[in-house]
């Protein structure tokens, strides 16, 4: 599960401009894949089939200490360690664009049950996901490609998507699922901690670079920041070799909080090799993204 704060809503809301967007249509058929996972194919459908250098692989030759910096967040709210831990952050920040967040403060059941109520909505029948459905020009709702482009390459995997914050940009009503009967109460829960979250985040980034302490969460709009959360679901693949999750791309808002599972998959770009993301139990990959980049250039692949 993602959730990102993002400082531009049209990138969100609208793929196109112009005024006609409500007159565009898919350029193909939408497949749901995991409608073709459970078909049991034997064989990938060579619409997800990507060219040889774009397909999944990591650098053998790597070096022990070649890993996402781990933080403990804890460290902030101790004398004798919040500096030692500004300075990590900052570091991470520097050298890497990522980091993996312990000790966060968005508790622990919480986060079992955002992950339970996201799984138990991808469970229901398809024609109950349909309901939301999202539309051509958009990415919010219920999707399984960006874009309206005939004969792309596209990515093996569905996803929800709707806004978390500010509360009154959400549209709980058509956006938010009605099953499990859980989801919205939970994620209005989980939304409010990501929240406090992201501000304190935006804060620590503020004071690294000498800057007063509002000052980053003030460019995004503090206290009603943009926060958007997409669910990606990655159902078995026949060919896992030939395919990807979600291609190579740097994110367009500019702060990312990605919650994995325990299966794992996430890779990072640094220098010229691709590196692993290592599941930790509970813990948060933090991206800095585009907005917050001083260069765009660390993609990540999930």
């Amino acid at each position: 599960m993602i959730a990102q704060a993002v400082k531009m809503e049209d990138q969100i809301h609208q793929l196109a401009v112009g005024d006609d967007l409500e007159e565009l249509t898919w350029g193909e058929p939408v497949q749901r894949v995991q409608a073709l996972a459970e078909k049991g194919l034997q064989e990938l459908p060579s619409v997800y089939i990507r060219a040889l250098s774009d397909r999944p692989g990591l650098d053998d030759s790597l070096l022990p200490d070649e890993t996402v910096p781990v933080i403990d967040f804890s460290g902030l709210q101790e004398d004798d360690r919040k500096q030692e831990t500004m300075s990590d952050i900052a570091k991470a920040c520097e050298e890497w664009g990522f980091f993996q967040l312990i000790n966060h403060g968005i508790p622990l059941p919480l986060i079992a049950k955002t992950r339970r109520v996201a799984k138990q909505f991808f469970d229901l029948p398809i024609e109950e996901k349909q309901i939301y459905a999202n539309k051509p020009w958009s990415l919010v709702g219920y999707g399984s490609r960006i874009g309206v482009t005939k004969g792309a390459v596209l990515d093996w995997g569905d996803y929800f998507l709707h806004y978390l914050w500010p509360i009154d940009k959400r549209d709980v009503d058509k956006e938010w699922p009605k099953k499990p009967a859980s989801y919205i109460e939970t994620l209005d829960e989980y939304s409010r901690e990501v929240h406090k979250l992201c501000s304190r985040l935006m804060e620590v980034f503020s004071e690294n670079l000498g800057l007063r302490t509002s000052y980053v969460g003030e460019v995004f709009g503090w206290p009603d920041m943009n926060l958007v959360l997409r669910i990606n679901y990655y159902p078995p693949c026949p060919r896992p070799d030939l395919t990807l999750g979600v291609a190579a791309h740097s994110d367009g808002g500019g702060l990312t909080l990605l919650l994995q599972d325990d299966i794992g998959g996430l890779q990072v770009h640094k220098g010229d090799r691709w590196l692993s993301v290592d599941p930790i139990p509970n813990a948060i990959v933090i991206n800095v993204a585009d907005q917050l980049q001083k260069q765009h250039q660390r993609p990540y692949v999930i």
